[in-house]
């Protein structure tokens, strides 16, 4: 299992014909949180989107010390809780909204969980990560760069506006995980 203390990881679901978003871990997250209910099956992939720094702390040892510490397993208990609210919440988002809505609301969410730093990630990495074409991304960045919500630069977007590009969300932030 990993806890990620600096970086962003997506997770990524799979299908036989792609890989489309299931979530987005932060500093403070949970690499792998399947293991804390007592599985390892899953259809995901983590996938590392900037630097990123963390433990990595056996199977084993998570789970053993979740058996001595009713406080520790109630905490990762409600990380998975939030994590499974998240991924159904995507689900919903990736149905209904459109790629502008869910670009900014991802931007949002990634800002966060960096600190309102800005977010390196490239058109392409975006398309894989909504299964979508890298030119719907790229125009659809234009739009939230039109209503001067954020700055682009190659493979950097800058958050400008952070209450403008809220409002330009779809508003499917599920319950997150403490960031620090």
């Amino acid at each position: 299992m990993h806890f990620v203390t600096e970086g962003l990881v997506a997770i990524l679901a799979q299908a036989p014909d792609g890989i489309a978003e299931a979530g987005l871990v932060g500093p403070a997250g949970l690499v792998e949180y399947q293991a804390v209910l007592g599985t390892s099956a899953t259809r995901t992939v983590a996938v590392a989107l900037t630097s990123v720094r963390g433990v990595q702390v056996p199977r084993s040892a998570v789970l053993q010390a979740l058996q001595r510490s009713a406080v520790l397993r109630r905490e990762l208990f409600d990380y998975a809780a939030r994590r499974i609210a998240e991924t159904e919440q995507l689900c919903v988002c990736a149905a209904r909204h459109s790629i502008e809505r869910r670009l900014a609301r991802w931007l949002l969410q990634a800002s966060q969980l960096l600190g309102h730093k800005p977010v390196e990630i490239t058109h392409q990495q975006f398309a894989s990560l909504f299964g979508v074409r890298r030119a719907s991304v790229t125009t659809s960045l234009h739009l939230l760069e039109g209503e001067m919500a954020i700055r682009c630069w190659r493979g950097r977007i800058e958050i400008r506006d952070p209450a403008r590009l809220e409002a330009l969300s779809c508003g499917c932030e599920a319950p997150r995980a403490p960031t620090g």
